[in-house]
Formats: C-alpha cells, structure tokens, sequence
C-alpha cells in the first residue's frame, strides 16, 4: 500500500470519526427536538425560580378600542400574558394553540389572556389574527414591560396568580394544549 493511499485512508476514518461524534452528541443533547420545547421548564406544583413569587409591578396596556388596563387592577385573577409579534415564527406557531386553549378558559372570569404585540402595530397583529381567525385580544405597552416579564427573546409567556405574583415564566414557545399545562393553568384556579 503506498503512503499516498495510507493518508487517504487516515483522513477517511477521521471524517467518520468526527461524523459519528457529532451524530451521537447531538442525539445526547437532544438537539433534534425545537430550541423553544417547554417540557423541561413545565411548571409542577412548588415549582420555585427567581422569577417566581415577585409582586406585580405596575404595568399598563391598552386594546384595538383603546381601552387601557393595569395588572394591578388584575389582581384575584389568573392572568397568562403572552409576548410576541407577527413576524414571530415561533410566535406565529404556538398562536393556533394558545387560541385554542383562550376559547377553552373564555367564559372563566377567573382567568385573563393578554397578548402582548412587542412591535407596537395593532394594525398588523390584528390583521394576523383575523386571517387566522384567532380571536385573542390584542394589546400594546403603554408603559415598559417589567423586566421580570421578558428577557431577550419572544414567544414568552407569564402566568401571574390571583395575588399577582409571577408563578410562571417560558421564553420560547410553548404547547398550550399539552395536558400538563392545562392541569397546571387549572390547578391555579384551586389555590
């Protein structure tokens, strides 16, 4: 066998090599499931972070009529916001089922839905979910959304409980229709 024959040989195997570490860390990782799964940060009941437990701060949205509210004045509810915009991928791919899941709560008083528009165009997210025929109510910010709300990226979504402190926090999107999720927006209820 020449040299020549050799190094290929050698450069081959290191090409498989490399090709199978790569294979079998991103199986370990898990790295084939989406960045915005939320099964690993699903709320169970105790569930504690540093989110969690912070009074409301004060914060005001207001509607398509302009009607504004303060999630002060929200206090005794359950109020899941959600954080997104339209050009959103992964906002626009969880809508369908957060949708879903406002129409399910819809006649529950005791349980608010906020979605919040980060670009400030109620015209285009509106248009969005009227061409969708989603029919969850839209706000802007009227005054800056607490840092304890949002971080660097959208979808996120806040759950506050009836004494308006923050109980969940998701950045990336969720399954709203996933039957944990919904025991646990339900199990709120009972508190």
């Amino acid at each position: 066998m020449s040299h020549q024959t050799s190094i290929t040989k050698m450069k081959a195997c290191k090409i498989v090599a490399i090709g199978l570490f790569l294979i079998i860390t991103a199986a370990l990782n898990g790295s084939a499931s989406p960045f915005y799964s939320y099964t690993n940060s699903l709320p169970v009941p105790g569930f504690k972070d540093s989110f969690v437990d912070k009074e409301t701060p004060s914060f005001t949205l207001e509607d398509k009529n302009g009607k504004r509210i303060k999630l002060t004045d929200l206090k005794g509810k359950i109020v899941l916001i959600n954080f997104w915009a339209p050009w959103c991928a992964p906002c626009r791919e969880e809508m369908p089922g957060l949708d879903k899941l406002y129409r399910h709560f819809k006649e529950d008083t005791n349980v608010i839905f906020i979605t919040v528009d980060m670009d400030h165009n109620l015209k285009k997210s509106l248009a969005f979910m009227s061409s969708n025929q989603l029919m969850l109510p839209v706000y802007v910010a009227e005054t800056q959304i607490p840092a304890d709300f949002i971080g660097d990226a959208i979808p996120a979504t806040v759950i506050l409980d009836q004494s308006g402190k923050i109980v969940f926090k998701q950045e990336g999107g969720l399954d709203f229709n996933d039957e944990h999720f919904i025991k646990y927006l339900k199990s709120l209820l009972t508190k």
